[in-house]
């Protein structure tokens, strides 16, 4: 008796020693002392064709260590031996999560979604790249998944508000965003959507002040600057528009903006504003645009500043010699200084006649 109980357990330590690990445990943590390579080495050991169970065996011990690129590497392996596996592209789509490469991941989870599976853990990130991917196939069915799923969420109720609004339904948009904003009246994609939701329901006042509230939190957006003029000049307010345009310029220096700033200021005469504006053109890289150019003379010229005005019509005449406006415009700047020097020689020389008519007093 003692002898078979002896041999028995002799039996178990060697099968123990010999193979630890059965091929469906092997990633799990059985024994903290033995390495992840070991373990790895050992799970090849046990399957004697390099087949896609094993290799998906080896991506989710690596995974269960964090240790992703190899897991990815792992899987990919499986996928190219078995392509049709669900789950093997649901395990590749949480690996590229992992990494941050979300388009891939994405791709990924569309893949294992259309073969039959789907992972909640999944939805948040396949609600957010079918939007950012303009995904017109699957967004609605993803993003409104999500939002079932987690309808008190701030995260859902956004992605669900940016569906709306990418479907045209603004004020089911507005209505989804406005209870976002009332829990977080500083949510700047929840912003984003109502700015946008109430311009394309041309509500000027609410767009605006949306529009105002996202340059509270991002001050140096040209983008933002150019947008709010725009709907400045539809409320009937160029002068904000012009000042609009201007600070758009400032932080992205494109020629439509300074172009728009420049003649609205012209409208309500603010030569000055024009002529300060346009003087980084007269002497940059872009000093040959006709537009600013023909601007800035005519504000010179208002301005009673003749010589300046007829030097950047000089030079619009080197670019279009054939503009019949500019050389008109030209010619009368030219009779102006022509007309105040023949003033300024007529005033010259009735003072030397008073001078000569005047008798010398003799002290």
């Amino acid at each position: 008796m003692k002898n078979w109980v002896l041999g028995g357990l002799i039996l178990f330590v060697i099968g123990c020693v010999q193979q630890p690990y059965g091929k469906e445990y092997i990633y799990t943590p059985k024994d903290d002392r033995l390495s992840l390579q070991s373990k790895v080495d050992m799970l090849r050991e046990s399957s004697a064709v390099n087949d896609d169970a094993m290799l998906s065996a080896i991506s989710l011990l690596y995974a269960q260590n964090n240790n992703w690129i190899e897991a990815k590497g792992a899987i990919s392996k499986a996928i190219k031996l078995n392509p049709i596996n669900s789950t093997y592209h649901l395990y590749l789509a949480k690996y590229n999560a992992e990494l941050a490469n979300n388009i891939e991941a994405y791709e990924e989870a569309k893949v294992a979604f259309e073969l039959g599976s789907y992972d909640k853990k999944l939805e948040s990130l396949l609600a957010r790249m079918a939007l950012e991917t303009s995904d017109t196939v699957n967004r609605k069915e993803f993003v409104t998944k999500f939002y079932q799923s987690n309808k008190k969420s701030r995260e859902a109720q956004v992605l669900m508000a940016k569906l709306y609004l990418m479907e045209q339904k603004y004020n089911t948009a507005n209505t989804m965003v406005e209870k976002v904003l009332i829990a977080d009246s500083l949510n700047i994609e929840a912003i984003k959507i109502a700015y946008k939701s109430y311009s394309n329901l041309d509500s000027l006042e609410r767009a605006l002040y949306y529009g105002e509230k996202l340059l509270e939190i991002d001050s140096t957006n040209a983008q933002y600057y150019f947008e709010l003029a725009v709907l400045y000049l539809g409320a009937d307010k160029p002068l904000r528009a012009a000042n609009y345009f201007t600070k758009s310029y400032q932080y992205q220096p494109l020629l439509s903006s300074l172009y728009l700033a420049l003649g609205n200021y012209n409208k309500f005469h603010l030569y000055d504003s024009v002529i300060f504006y346009s003087d980084s053109i007269f002497s940059g890289i872009n000093s040959g645009d006709k537009n600013i150019l023909h601007i800035r003379a005519k504000a010179l010229d208002k301005s009673y500043k003749y010589d300046q005005s007829y030097a950047v019509y000089n030079r619009l005449t080197k670019i279009d010699s054939t503009d019949s406006l500019v050389s008109a415009e030209k010619e009368i700047v030219l009779r102006k200084i022509a007309y105040l020097h023949r003033k300024k020689r007529e005033q010259e020389q009735l003072a030397d006649s008073l001078v000569n008519a005047m008798p010398i007093i003799k002290f």
